[in-house]
């Protein structure tokens, strides 16, 4: 990435009593807290900033990440 490149992604956060999955599976997915996903670009070098609600048809929310 360079200095001005922007990396989006979106997810979906937890619901009470949703547990992710321990390991990948076909048909379930998984979900993250807020505080997960700013911290998974934090540890990694990125400046993350959480977008949140963007109109996505399955309600998944964003985060930006950049250098």
């Amino acid at each position: 990435m360079t200095p001005q490149s922007l990396f989006y992604a979106t997810y979906y956060t937890p619901k009470p009593g949703y547990t992710s999955p321990s390991k990948p599976h076909a048909r379930r997915v998984f979900h993250y807290s807020q505080e997960e996903m700013l911290a998974f670009g934090t540890r990694n070098g990125f400046q993350a900033r959480y977008i949140g609600d963007w109109n996505h048809p399955r309600d998944q929310v964003l985060v930006e990440y950049r250098v």
